[in-house]
């Protein structure tokens, strides 16, 4: 006979990372709604100045990603936030 582990239990899904996950297949008013409702998310934070510097509104997309690395939380994906900063540079030379 085999013994199987103990499966893991699987960690809750934040229910505003799901809500994130809507916004963004709807656009940068829904982020940027969603980021109002939740001004305290780094990942929401997050994406929505990737989308305020892919809407050339690179002063809003540097004040927010300041934001988003003020709160004492894992922001969203490196990624993201090079992304929104490398739009901000090519935008700004």
């Amino acid at each position: 006979t085999s013994v199987k582990p103990p499966s893991e239990p699987s960690k809750p899904v934040d229910p505003v990372l799901l809500e994130l996950e809507e916004a963004k297949k709807k656009g940068h008013d829904a982020i940027e709604e969603l980021a109002e409702r939740h001004p305290k998310s780094a990942p929401v934070l997050v994406e929505l100045a990737a989308s305020q510097a892919e809407q050339s509104d690179h002063s809003a997309a540097v004040e927010t990603l300041g934001k988003a690395l003020e709160i004492d939380e894992i922001p969203a994906s490196p990624q993201r936030i090079r992304a929104a900063l490398r739009a901000v540079q090519e935008h700004a030379a």
